[in-house]
């Protein structure tokens, strides 16, 4: 079943209605005129599982109405979203599924008021694709560009940002090509960028960290507006984030690290606000990188955090803002820790964490316990080798509903997930960046790899 998110996200403007029921239609679907939306929801949909949901809708002409609404999504489900067209003729339809706030899986068609009902399904695996991955395009960068994926109604916007410069790229079939969207970047070395929904409405939006702070792009329509009024105000040495749900509001919420450790951004019905996070900056200095999802079982979110020179860290969380240092869940060495992942590498439904460091093995550990994690690189990445690795993504590469590893270094590696360990499967070019999504929308695995000089697009 759904329940509805604490903030209505709904803009009308007289185009179009919108409301969501399970199975039977509410009474705004009681008109000749409305057309009926059926999302079908599965288990097994994607490696990790979908607790909520985005759900937009907007009318093609861009002066036309949009609806944007999030569900908690209790069980698997089918769901029917009745629409009144109002004075729209056609539409776009956007579903995005979460886990923890990390986007998973979506779902996304245009359709037209006179019929027939669209039907729609959220899933990002299956059937198995065993073709391999080629390149499909690749464009020349600003050296020390960072990259991110926005999806909305135009589809899948790649902003690449560097000091003083942007571009933004979208996918086709012609390759990448570069859009005419303004968004200037102020002058200071780019850190990272960063896609989450700040506003609500179910498209996403880009918030890019460099040397004079943040500031944040906010998706609209076919433009990016900048809009830091949805910042906290305080300022920012953060060098990563991620975008997460660490409370459970269906809010989309804001983790960022750097040399002054972690700062947490709760999402708002006026945007994002900075809250404490109950651990000292002292105890987590140095960090360089974060991930999220629920390491010990219990249903709330938790952090992995990899740090410079110092130990890596794993902080679990109640439910709310507040979480708790363990510093006993990890190998306490000093690693060059520069990238940090979580996934269910041996589909045992516990999740493992998987650390790229400078000058070592690719490392993954496995939960030995509650709350103890340890080093099970033996058994997960047997064919690991020494690599000056700066990046990582897990998600399904090869289509099979299980977690894969991609990791960013001078000769990116993937590898493909078996029965109890994975097995390295390819090599890709040099990267130090690495995304997987689904940059057409149509359920393929795409991989966008950021070297130095290069974005490039490789896809199966």
């Amino acid at each position: 079943m759904f329940e509805q998110g604490p903030r209505n996200r709904r803009r009308l403007a007289g185009s179009l209605l919108a409301c969501l029921a399970l199975v039977t239609v509410s009474a705004c679907g009681e008109t000749d005129e409305a057309i009926f939306i059926v999302l079908n929801f599965e288990e097994a949909s994607v490696p990790e599982k979908v607790d909520s949901i985005c759900l937009g809708l907007w009318d093609t002409d861009p002066l036309g109405g949009q609806f944007g609404e999030r569900y908690a999504l209790a069980s698997p489900a089918q769901a029917t979203l009745a629409v009144e067209p109002g004075l729209a003729t056609t539409g776009h339809l956007l579903v995005q599924g979460y886990s923890f706030g990390k986007r998973v899986a979506l779902a996304q068609q245009d359709f037209d008021f006179s019929g027939p009902d669209v039907e729609a399904s959220l899933a990002f695996c299956g059937p198995g694709l065993a073709e391999p991955a080629t390149e499909r395009a690749s464009v020349a960068i600003a050296e020390g560009a960072a990259m991110a994926v926005s999806q909305g109604p135009e589809g899948a916007w790649i902003l690449v940002a560097s000091a003083g410069e942007s571009r933004v790229y979208s996918a086709g079939s012609a390759g990448l090509g570069q859009l005419a969207i303004d968004a200037p970047v102020s002058a200071g070395a780019v850190k990272s960028v960063l896609a989450v929904d700040a506003d609500g409405d179910c498209d996403d939006d880009f918030i890019v960290l460099n040397e004079g702070g943040a500031s944040l792009w906010r998706r609209d329509r076919r433009a990016l507006v900048l809009d830091n009024a949805l910042l906290p105000s305080q300022p920012q040495t953060a060098i990563r984030s991620i975008a997460l749900d660490f409370n459970g509001d269906l809010l989309a919420d804001v983790a960022l690290v750097g040399p002054d450790g972690l700062t947490l951004w709760q999402g708002a019905s006026d945007g994002l606000k900075q809250v404490t996070s109950g651990v000292t900056s002292e105890e987590l200095r140095n960090a360089s990188a974060i991930a999220a999802g629920d390491l010990d079982g219990d249903g709330f979110v938790d952090l992995a955090i990899a740090r410079q020179g110092l130990p890596d860290r794993l902080l679990y969380g109640d439910g709310t803002a507040r979480f708790t240092l363990s510093t006993a869940s990890l190998a306490e060495d000093d690693r060059d820790s520069r990238a940090i992942a979580i996934g269910d590498l041996d589909a045992d439904g516990i999740a493992e964490i998987v650390i790229a460091s400078l000058g070592a093995p690719i490392t993954a550990f496995a939960r030995n316990g509650t709350r103890e994690y340890v080093d099970r690189s033996f058994l997960l990445l047997p064919n690991a080798d020494s690599q000056d690795a700066t990046g990582l993504a897990v998600a399904d590469w090869n289509g099979d509903c299980e977690a894969d590893v991609l990791i960013a270094a001078p000769q990116t590696l993937s590898w493909a997930s078996g029965q109890a360990a994975l097995a390295e499967e390819a090599s890709l070019p040099e990267a130090r960046e690495i995304l997987v999504d689904d940059l057409l929308g149509a359920g393929d695995r795409d991989a966008l790899l950021l070297s130095a000089t290069s974005l490039r697009w490789w896809r199966r």
